[in-house]
């Protein structure tokens, strides 16, 4: 005999979502999904009003590279118990504090503010940031007035002219803005620039306050100072010179090698050594297959490939190059050799010759080389150390007349 199953009404059907724990979901699913829609339309629509270039744009795209992969680390959140952790908080809870402690270490916060008084703002800013570096620029001090105007403050026009490369209606900078001529703008250059062009062109607006009223940052309530209307830029930063190594897109053009494996080619170095470069690699044959030894996962996280130099033959020296650029970019990489010391000034490099490279694609590391030591050229038995100088696109090479310090190294 056939059982029939009782049928439900639409209503009761509807019931389910006024459960506690569906509507817990469901704001849960829309706090989840509304940062996709700020970054991926009403963000993508705001930097195209202020003319922001589309490759720069198209940098913000990279947050759903994520969720693309998924299929290849959701098995790993599914299975991979972490230590501690799992037992007190679950599999799955475990990672999401896992995940944000990394979102947390990896951010980078840069703020440019407009308002009135917007440099009382840039304390609590700074102190309460959760990023790594963090870089807040305001238009006027805490107890001055910006001057305003119709679709831009005169100094937000200029600090977003400095990072877009041009003003909104299409104008020409006033002067250069890539002060170090890396092909890209840090937050610092931006404002730097707009400091420089503004014109403070205001007026005393009123007079602080008798002491004991009001609650003037400028004097601590001594009272009695003027009040200006008119851009007077400041600008805090954590750590000291953040600003610098804070962009917004990364430079058409950036091939590198590594100083050692912790080197992701932003300047300055921030960690790791610069004696230990994993890229410039020596063997006494010729490689078979070049980017079967030096370009599998493994390889590229070695800094112990390669071999001794060997006298009495010649020797081989590959580059491995990678570029951080948004444009595939050809380039050229001098090479030197000198005598180990703690540091071998440019005096003591002895010119090997160049090494041209190919094409590298965006995100991407290829093999250079090699570059033939002859066995006529190598003086004696030794520890040998070699530099590496890459030009490529509008990226020049480092001039070496001027490496003089370890910072400049």
């Amino acid at each position: 005999m056939t059982e029939k199953k009782a049928q439900i009404s639409w209503g009761e059907a509807l019931q389910v979502y006024t459960r506690p724990q569906v509507i817990a979901m469901l704001f849960l699913g829309f706090s989840a999904g509304l940062p996709l829609l700020l970054v991926f339309s009403t963000l993508t629509a705001w930097l195209t009003d202020e003319n922001i270039s589309r490759s720069a744009i198209g940098f913000f795209g990279w947050v759903g590279i994520t969720y693309s992969d998924k299929v290849l680390w959701a098995p790993v959140v599914d299975r991979l118990k972490l230590p501690l952790l799992t037992r007190m908080m679950g599999q799955r809870r475990s990672w999401m504090l896992v995940g944000q402690f990394g979102v947390i270490t990896g951010l980078v916060l840069m703020v440019m503010m407009e308002q009135c008084r917007s440099g009382g703002f840039i304390a609590p800013i700074i102190n309460n940031s959760p990023a790594t570096w963090t870089h807040v620029a305001t238009a006027v001090h805490a107890d001055d007035y910006s001057l305003g105007g119709a679709n831009f403050d005169p100094f937000a026009e200029d600090w977003i002219a400095g990072i877009a490369g041009q003003y909104p209606n299409g104008g020409a900078l006033a002067q250069a803005v890539d002060t170090n001529g890396d092909g890209r703008i840090s937050a610092a250059e931006a404002f730097a620039y707009a400091d420089a062009v503004h014109q403070y062109d205001g007026f005393v607006l009123t007079v602080c306050p008798t002491p004991g009223v009001g609650t003037c940052q400028t004097c601590s309530g001594a009272g009695g100072h003027s009040l200006r209307a008119g851009d007077t830029p400041t600008f805090d930063e954590t750590p000291a010179g953040a600003g610098e190594w804070i962009y917004l897109g990364l430079p058409a053009h950036d091939l590198f090698l590594r100083d050692n494996l912790q080197d992701h080619g932003r300047e300055p170095l921030i960690g790791g050594g610069i004696s230990c470069s994993p890229d410039i690699i020596t063997y006494r044959q010729q490689l078979l297959d070049p980017d079967a030894t030096l370009l599998t996962p493994a390889a590229q996280d070695s800094d112990s490939l390669g071999e001794p130099i060997e006298v009495g033959q010649d020797n081989y020296i590959y580059l491995r190059v990678q570029n951080r650029g948004r444009q595939a970019t050809a380039g050229t990489a001098r090479v030197y050799w000198t005598r180990a010391s703690a540091l071998p000034a440019p005096g003591s490099w002895h010119d090997l010759g160049e090494v041209p490279i190919p094409a590298v694609p965006s995100g991407e590391m290829i093999v250079a080389g090699p570059l033939t030591w002859a066995e006529a050229d190598i003086p004696e038995v030794g520890h040998y150390c070699f530099v590496g100088l890459v030009q490529s696109g509008d990226d020049p090479a480092p001039d070496r007349d001027e490496i003089d310090t370890l910072d400049e190294f």
